[in-house]
């Protein structure tokens, strides 16, 4: 579907978005209908809250077995100021270690 539609946006989930991130984790049904989101300058979807966002245009895919990989180009990115970002590790959610000076 991202390559028939040339378009796609990476979402840096928020380190208090982990709810989110299981809803997505799962298969099956309209992943976007309980969700807050807008669209991106290209017209992608965007998560409201997210840590991060970058928009981009395919470039290329190649068969992956069972996925598809799929090159972009970026076109367009941000940060939300202050956010950090949600990390999963070794089958558990984590956090960044605050920086100690």
């Amino acid at each position: 579907m991202v390559s028939a539609v040339g378009r796609f946006c990476v979402n840096v989930l928020a380190e208090d978005q982990a709810g989110l991130s299981e809803g997505f984790a799962h298969s099956g049904g309209d992943k976007f209908s309980s969700v807050e989101w807008t669209h991106t300058p290209s017209g992608s979807p965007m998560l409201r809250g997210a840590a991060a966002w970058i928009d981009c245009a395919v470039h290329a895919s190649y068969d992956g077995g069972d996925h598809l990989i799929v090159r972009g180009d970026v076109r367009w990115l941000d940060v939300a100021p202050g956010s950090r970002p949600l990390l999963y590790h070794r089958g558990h959610y984590a956090r960044i270690a605050d920086h100690v000076p």
